[in-house]
């Protein structure tokens, strides 16, 4: 998330991927840091459950179709169901 919101701050498009545990918290972080409206991708399952293949895969399928959605429309890009 902090990565984001420096590139945010230079003036870099950005957007994190946060699990759904931390989401409150990247959001309370973003506005901390001056950057409330800050694009999210929520992840609802723990990442670490996804063996390398798995999260290729779902990269692959879903995850860059969201990060693109955030990046373009400028909102957050929606959950991602794993």
């Amino acid at each position: 998330m902090r990565a984001s919101l420096v590139a945010e701050e230079l003036g870099i498009p950005s957007a994190s991927i946060v699990v759904t545990m931390f989401l409150e918290l990247s959001h309370f972080i973003a506005s901390s840091y001056g950057v409330p409206d800050a694009r999210v991708v929520e992840w609802s399952g723990a990442i670490d459950d996804f063996s390398q293949v798995q999260l290729s895969e779902m990269a692959e399928r879903t995850v860059i179709d969201h990060i693109i959605k955030a990046l373009t429309k400028g909102v957050s890009g929606g959950v991602l169901d794993v």
